[in-house]
This record gives structure tokens, sequence and C-alpha cells, in this order.
């Protein structure tokens, strides 16, 4: 294994940068720090940041925005795309290796660059402040990190503290702190290797009292957590928002089924339409089934947020107009988007007896990481729980 001294932060501080929010110093207490600093290559920067990033365990933009704060970043622009992916799915391939190289290391490179300088204006300015500081950095690879001590003298006269205690679990560091060792006002970064994947815990007393101004402990390292699951959408054909001349089946037509919808009174020949409104958290590609009964095929028109989505839909005869002739058929693919979608049923002529619509959510390969299923629809992977569902729905 080869092991490179990093240098000690050679940043120019103006004095108004020392002027922090105590709130930033808290924030690098509760949060951690990324390598900083400038003598870092942008590259090893991003990955630092990335494998801190990944530690926080985040479980919304919102929560990652707020933290981002904390430490003087305004915003985190990695890459979400709140439309077509959720906050889990995102994180997950954030975190793991092929998905952030061939997704987001571009992104992420030219993020850091941009609030990198005003992250080490916040940092420094808290290690300015009068006393003892101890802190870790997280390295460019997951299993390394610096630690670093600096005493900040004030204006009295003071004495040099020295080392009463230095121990460090979970890792092997270059260069330890000896018991009664002077600390001084700059030094060089001990570098540290994680011993596996174990949580790190490193104790540091002194002759002064010791601001911490990271956490001076890491968490195991854990594999990203798997996104959640998306979930299928049933949408019974009677909860639409408007429509044209279709009404559920009651009073004379009532046997065709509950829930059913048809051409209304009168029943003569004419245009039929229905629109829903399908609001989502997120967006994606979902497979759009429905439940009908048509003794001859009935085709139409299924629009989405007012462009064709699928033509020829409904397009099979299934044996009958009743109940018992109810099946479910794979009519297409729609990408809804996250919110309100608007989604259109249309034809020219009366409709088949429709009972039931299901929007079920594909999942890429690469999104999952893992093969989970394959089917036979466009060759896509689907959540095992949802195609399970999908084949019940099939049978009925």
């Amino acid at each position: 294994m080869t092991i490179r001294i990093m240098a000690a932060f050679s940043v120019a501080v103006s004095l108004a940068t020392t002027e922090v929010a105590s709130a930033n110093c808290e924030g690098f207490a509760r949060l951690g720090l990324y390598d900083v600093r400038l003598e870092t290559s942008d590259v090893d920067r991003a990955e630092s940041y990335r494998h801190w990033f990944c530690s926080q365990k985040f479980t919304s933009a919102e929560q990652a925005n707020s933290a981002g704060l904390d430490i003087g970043i305004d915003g985190f622009d990695l890459g979400f795309d709140s439309d077509n992916q959720s906050w889990s799915e995102f994180y997950h391939e954030y975190c793991q290796e092929t998905t952030f190289a061939s997704k987001y290391r571009e992104t992420t490179l030219n993020y850091v660059k941009t609030v990198n300088q005003g992250v080490v204006n916040a940092f420094q300015a808290c290690i300015a402040q009068p006393g003892l500081h101890a802190w870790i950095t997280q390295g460019s690879s997951a299993r390394t990190f610096t630690f670093e001590t600096r005493y900040q003298p004030g204006d009295d006269e003071f004495v040099w503290p020295t080392v009463e205690a230095f121990s460090v679990q979970g890792a092997d560091c270059v260069g330890v702190l000896e018991v009664g060792g002077e600390i001084k006002s700059s030094g060089t970064p001990m570098l540290c290797q994680r011993i596996g994947d174990s949580a790190v815990d490193i104790l540091f007393d002194a002759t002064s009292l010791v601001k911490k101004d990271t956490p001076l402990s890491l968490a195991a390292i854990l594999p990203p957590p798997k996104p959640e699951a998306r979930q299928t959408l049933v949408i019974g054909a009677n909860q639409y928002v408007t429509s044209v001349n279709v009404a559920p089946a009651s009073g004379i037509v009532a046997a065709y089924g509950n829930g059913v919808i048809l051409n209304a009174s009168p029943y003569n020949s004419r245009p039929n339409s229905v629109t829903y409104h399908i609001d989502l958290p997120f967006g994606g590609t979902y497979e759009m089934w429905a439940e009908y009964a048509a003794a001859h095929a009935r085709p139409l028109q299924v629009t989405l947020n007012g462009d064709s989505a699928i033509g020829g839909a409904f397009p099979s005869a299934t044996g009958c107009w009743t109940p018992n002739c109810q099946k479910w058929e794979r009519q297409g693919n729609l990408n809804l988007r996250r919110g309100v979608n608007i989604l259109s049923l249309e034809r020219g002529d009366v409709f088949p007896h429709i009972r039931s619509l299901k929007l079920v959510p594909l999942v890429k390969l690469q999104d999952l990481g893992e093969v989970l299923a394959t089917s036979g629809w466009n060759q896509t992977l689907t959540d095992m729980g949802v195609e399970l569902g999908v084949e019940e729905a099939a049978d009925k």
C-alpha cells in the first residue's frame, strides 16, 4: 500500500472570513469535512466530497440542502433529477462507484470547484478562533482520512498545550501523537487508513480544552441503501375528473359491472372521452395496463399532458361485454412527470367497458445495481413485487 502524506492547509484567509457565523462551526462539528485544501487535485477533492456526502445518509434533498447551508454551501447541485427519480434512487446511484463514474463525476467535479472556496473560508474561520483544535478530513478513498491538530493562541500569554492521551480505534495512522508532545499552530496532517469497514474513534486529550471542529469519529462503511420501490398505481376507471358522453354503469346497464365506465345514456353512437389527474411524487417510465371487456374491438387513443402517448390502445376483443369477460391487458409505456399528469382516453365512437387502469413503474438494471427479474416487456427490469402484481392482474 502506498501512502502519500498530504501537506497542511495553505490557504490565505482574509480577516473578513474570520467573521463567520457560529452556525458554520456547529455544522462542521456535526457533519464533518471533506478535503477542501487547495493543493488537493480536483479529482481527489471530488472523490473526498462524494465519500463525505454518502456517509451522511441524507434521506431527502431538503435535508441535504439544510446541512449544506450549515457548512457554507448554498444548495447541492449534483445531478439529482427530481422530475424523474426519487431521492433514494439518486442517493443509491450517486453512492455506487459505477453509476457515480458514469453519471455524476463530471457534475461533482464542477460543483465542488464552485463551492469549495466558500467552505474553505468557513472552516478556516472556525479554526482561526483561539484554542486547541482537532479535526478529521475525509480522504479521496472511503478508507482514508487525515487527523490534524492546531493550537491558535489568543491575545494573552500562552503555553503550548501538550498531549495527555491519544489513541485510534479502527484505523492505522502514520505519525501518531506522542504523550507529552507539544501542539503548535501548524503541523502535518496525520494520514490514516481504516482497518476494514469498521467504525473509527479517536481519543485525544491535552492540557488545554480540545475544540472538536469535526466529529473525532467516522461511521462504519456501509453499502448505499437500496432505493425505495416505486409503487404500482391502480386507478378505478370511474375516478375520472372530466368526461364526455361517458358514465359509470348504473340503472339498465348496471349488469355490466360495478365501477365500469361506458357510453352514457341514451347509448347512441358518439365520441367518448375521459380525463384523469395523476399526481406522482417523482416521475419516470410506467407501464400502462387496463382492465376492460369488449365483445368486439373498440380501440382508442391515450394522450398524456396534451400529447399523443399510445395510439390504438385497447385493441382486443375479450369475448363479451359483461364482468366475466373483464381482462387485464398491457397498453404501452408512459413517461410520467413529477406532480400532476393529465391522462386522457379518447375515441371517436363508443368506448369498450373499462373497469380499471394500472400504472406499473419500470426500473432499469443500472438503477437497481443488481438483477431483480427479467421480463419480456421492452427488456426492462421491474421491481419483484411489482412484477408479481402484474402477473396476478394479467391472470384475472
